[in-house]
């Protein structure tokens, strides 16, 4: 049995109600095997989007804000955590363009 909250899908009322319990650990990593392909090829994001209409690269990049949920802290003011988060941000920018430096670097050579 597959899982899917594509509306093509054959979906009933009954399972929105069921919620997530049903949706299969197997079917949730294929998915994220997907959607990271799509997360790295335009052209497979392409083909998702017209195949079923999700934008997987959108909805992995509006993924983001999750990271300001998490990081709230009671015992910060407000100003500690958003200095902090763009610290963290940063930091994990500048690791991207690292890494995209050495990948061009081994492309080119």
């Amino acid at each position: 049995v597959r899982t899917s909250s594509i509306p093509e899908s054959f979906s009933t009322a009954e399972d929105d109600r069921e919620g997530d319990s049903g949706v299969m650990d197997r079917d949730v990593l294929r998915g994220l095997h997907i959607a990271a392909s799509a997360a790295c090829d335009e052209e497979v994001d392409t083909f998702v989007r017209n195949k079923t209409g999700l934008r997987l690269r959108r909805f992995l990049a509006d993924l983001m804000v999750l990271e300001t949920l998490r990081d709230v802290r009671p015992e910060e003011g407000e100003g500690q955590g958003a200095r902090r988060r763009r610290s963290t941000l940063r930091k994990l920018k500048q690791q991207v363009r690292r890494s995209r430096e050495i990948r061009e670097l081994g492309m080119a050579a």
